[in-house]
């Protein structure tokens, strides 16, 4: 995995909700007490006067710490232990109130409890395993509990436990806290004030010399030493992954050379050898049932593009995901960009080696995808999607080894495994296995086929299959069978790097206001998405005609394209609880005054749910 942040941006992370403010002492009645551990962890350690909690030291007055377990942050550390020293790192947690901590269900709110700069990250022996602890700067840590700071949007990051924030996300929580500190407020020791003014006085110094310090962070192959030392059996895996990149990497080729995917030697001799599947210790698997090694997806004329699109992380993602899987799913909300990815995986302009395979709802079977026997003529009539294979086979057999890429779009409108099963069984087997990578269409001939050509179809190891998805009501989920052939990915996109990449020029102030609403909705799969991007773009382009100015624009934009995706229902906690961040966003944050078409719209859902009736836009 890669640690994927820009010089600039902070990190975070959750910690439990502890009853006596991570002062270094246990929290009074442990067992009753509900911070986010386990009760048979409160239980055994902490009602018996055990400080085996990470999180006990939190604030405490002399030598605070924060531990993290080795498979949390060792992933970004141990390549360079240094590599977060000097960074903001935001605490927050659930939030708590007496008499029993944390309230039961999911629509609890999280709140900021704190704030390090970090001085140095060290790696430990803790009993049988390894632990790192993090310790901030003597003048570099406060607590903010009795603020109730709502924490910042933060983006997940390839490994667990440690996210990224941006620094103007940072920036606002603390403009926050100083209106609620001159509103007045009980803090818990008389130097927790102190320290938070002396926090807020210094972030965009410390901001300023942490992003001076960060290097850029490893990606690629070199980022995937980090898992192997640890996994063991895992590790041969891993590097035959490693190997496999790097030698397909772009500065393995000429600049400017035409790139034809070079056929693996265990797909050009007479048996293909099985590689192993990725997972831990695996298990010895006999030849008829051993993963089959695929051609090389991403061509590589498109990585740096994808890089630039969606990360290193995702471009490892769907290479790790394309050696042995014959379908590769690209699943994220709509309009992330997960068919312009599908479309870039390989270098064809003009669209002789793609094809797009709308999905039906109505599909029910092969000859949905395959065609179907002319009862009147005896002769198989193929579709486009049969005889874009047939032209694979043929650029198969006369040498031309190069990926012919069919994407599904809309893959789960009906359940695949009905319709795609033929081809996801033959996909599987190796090159030379001709006979069972060989389907049977059916009929004397095929409709437009050389006549001498039987009525089957040889399945072109050069031909790969992407899926996109969507995750909504209108959809039905996989089938293990079909998940157990294919490879997720994940695409998101984060709402800045779709203005950029939209051609758009936006002031901070904006993209912090779109940003903190995407963070808010996406709960519910309402994001602004690149299509909310170019939407926008469009109307920046026309703001004379249109009689309105950006703000304005941005306004519409978010209530037709994001607000409009939101439903609500009456009585749930978690939607009540977005109601209210909602609120805070165009009160408390002052959207309203720039997006007054968006505080109107959030205002309503409010009386609507009051009225005992759920909320949907159309």
């Amino acid at each position: 995995m890669s640690f994927d942040i820009e010089p600039g941006y902070a990190v975070g992370c959750t910690v439990n909700s502890h009853r006596q403010g991570w002062d270094g002492t246990i929290c009074n009645n442990a067992s009753s007490w509900s911070c986010g551990a386990k009760q048979d962890f409160r239980d055994d350690y902490c009602s018996r006067g055990d400080r085996r909690c990470f999180h006990v030291n939190l604030f405490a007055e002399t030598s605070p710490n924060l531990l993290v377990p080795d498979d949390g942050i060792g992933w970004i550390l141990e390549d360079d232990p240094h590599l977060l020293d000097d960074q903001i790192l935001i605490l927050w947690g659930r939030q708590f109130s007496e008499p029993g901590g944390i309230a039961e269900g999911w629509g609890t709110p999280k709140l900021v409890f704190g704030a390090y700069r970090i001085q140095k990250i060290e790696r430990f022996e803790n009993g049988r395993r390894f632990d790192w602890r993090i310790v901030p700067y003597p003048d570099g840590w406060c607590r903010m509990t009795p603020l109730k700071l709502e924490i910042p949007r933060f983006q997940h990051l390839p490994g667990p436990y440690i996210k990224t924030v941006e620094r103007v996300s940072v920036e606002r929580v603390f403009k926050q806290g100083q209106d609620a500190a001159h509103a007045g407020i009980a803090w818990q020791t008389p130097t927790d004030e102190q320290r938070f003014a002396n926090f807020a006085r210094n972030l965009s110094a410390w901001f300023d010399a942490g992003a001076k310090r960060l290097k850029k962070p490893a990606t690629g192959v070199r980022a995937l030493k980090a898992r192997t030392g640890r996994f063991g059996a895992a590790s041969t895996t891993f590097k035959r992954f490693a190997e496999a990149v790097k030698s397909e990497s772009p500065t393995g080729a000429p600049s400017g050379e035409a790139h034809v995917a070079e056929v693996p030697s265990d797909l050009a001799a007479a048996e293909a050898a099985p590689s192993a599947p990725l997972a831990i210790a695996p298990p010895v698997l006999e030849p008829a049932r051993a993963a089959v090694r695929q051609l090389s997806l991403v061509e590589p004329t498109k990585r740096e593009w994808i890089v630039a699109r969606h990360g290193q992380a995702t471009l490892t993602k769907i290479s790790v995901g394309t050696l042995t899987k014959p379908l590769l799913i690209l699943r994220g909300n709509p309009g992330v960009g997960k068919s312009t990815l599908a479309l870039n995986l390989i270098d064809d302009p003009t669209r002789e080696r793609t094809l797009v395979v709308p999905v039906s709802s109505t599909w029910r079977g092969r000859e949905d995808l395959l065609g179907y026997v002319n009862p009147i003529h005896n002769t198989f009539e193929p579709t486009r999607f049969t005889n874009f294979l047939h032209q694979a086979a043929r650029a198969w057999e006369h040498g031309d080894k190069r990926v012919f890429l069919v994407v599904f779009e809309e893959f789960n409108l009906s359940q695949p495994e009905y319709w795609l099963s033929d081809v996801l069984v033959r996909s599987q087997f190796p090159a030379s296995a001709r006979r069972d990578r060989t389907l049977e269409l059916g009929g004397q001939g095929v409709r437009g086929w050389p006549v001498t050509e039987a009525a089957e179809l040889f399945l072109s190891p050069a031909a790969r299959f992407v899926a996109t998805i969507n995750n909504d009501h209108t959809t039905r989920p996989l089938s293990p069978r079909v998940l157990d052939r294919a490879a997720v990915v994940e695409v998101t996109i984060d709402p800045r790097h779709a203005v950029q990449q939209a051609g758009l020029t936006l002031d901070e102030e904006q993209i912090e206001a779109i940003g903190r609403l995407d963070f808010i909705t996406s709960l519910k799969g309402a994001t602004f998405s690149l299509r909310s991007a170019l939407s926008l773009k469009a109307c920046a382009d026309d703001l004379p005609g249109l009689g309105i100015d950006l703000w304005g624009a941005i306004d519409l934009v978010l209530v037709q394209e994001v607000l409009s995706k939101v439903r609500l229902l009456v009585g749930d906690p978690a939607d009540l609880n977005m109601v209210e961040r909602l609120k805070d966003w165009s009160e408390r944050e002052g959207r309203g005054k720039n997006l007054p078409e968006c505080a109107r719209l959030i205002a309503s859902w409010e009386e609507t749910l009051q009225e005992g009736l759920d909320v949907s836009q159309a």
